[in-house]
């Protein structure tokens, strides 16, 4: 039981790796090595556990901000359009366009597609 006692003691504060340098003793029996296993098996959960939820936060936090910056460019082309002058029939074919581009832009967004750039400089063609 000496062991587990020490690899607890060493893993707190301290690197995982260096906790494994420092206790590599042989263990005096295989219920001890069990143990030590179980405890190396429990981290190696706990680590996973943490990248997982680390992964999908970071992914979430990406989908926002490509969202966010979806709807930063309508403003700009809605902008580019009005040319600081109020909403007229005769744009209207051309906020339309603006309009149609922010839903295709944002069902098609996500971290790894990078459509939303080349749909960007399409509209900005067409305006």
């Amino acid at each position: 039981m000496g062991n587990i006692s020490l690899i607890v003691r060493l893993t707190r504060g301290s690197h995982p790796r260096e906790a494994v340098r420092k206790s590599r003793r042989k263990p005096s029996c295989s219920s001890e090595l069990q143990s030590v296993n179980a405890v190396f098996v429990n981290l190696k959960l706990n680590l996973a556990r943490v990248l997982l939820d680390a992964y999908s936060r970071r992914h979430e936090a990406q989908k926002i901000y490509l969202r966010q910056a979806a709807a930063q460019r309508w403003v700009d082309w809605r902008d580019q359009v009005l040319q600081g002058q109020a909403p007229q029939a005769g744009h209207g074919q051309q906020l339309a366009a603006c309009d149609a581009q922010l839903r295709v832009v944002s069902r098609t967004s996500s971290p790894r597609s990078q459509r939303h750039r080349t749909a960007s400089v399409q509209l900005r063609v067409l305006i």
